[in-house]
């Protein structure tokens, strides 16, 4: 129904929730170890990304150009590519959100 707008209305609307859900109540802790969450956000967010590249390249898979805004990275879609890093962030927040204090003191 969104057009080529149709992936990111669906990502925004159901990662961007609860990834804000996390910030307003977990906002001290999550400042209080950002680094904790961006760098494997970062990191994990390459490497599927350079999955789904060499995935698409081989032909595995592809995305629907006229549900996609069409940016891409190489060969992977931007949305592709920011669903990985949301589904990232919403991992890592969580862990630096339920791991007790002690634990997280060691990173």
């Amino acid at each position: 129904p969104f057009g080529k707008w149709n992936y990111l209305f669906h990502l925004f609307s159901w990662a961007g929730a609860f990834i804000l859900i996390q910030l307003i109540f977990g906002r001290k802790k999550i400042k209080g170890h950002l680094k904790l969450i961006i760098v494997p956000s970062v990191i994990m967010t390459v490497y599927f990304s350079l999955a789904d590249a060499v995935s698409i390249g081989n032909g595995i898979w592809n995305f629907d150009p006229l549900q996609t805004i069409g940016t891409k990275i190489g060969n992977v879609p931007l949305e592709e590519i920011l669903f990985f890093l949301m589904t990232n962030i919403l991992i890592t927040e969580a862990m630096v959100l339920f791991l007790p204090e002690k634990y997280l003191k060691q990173f």
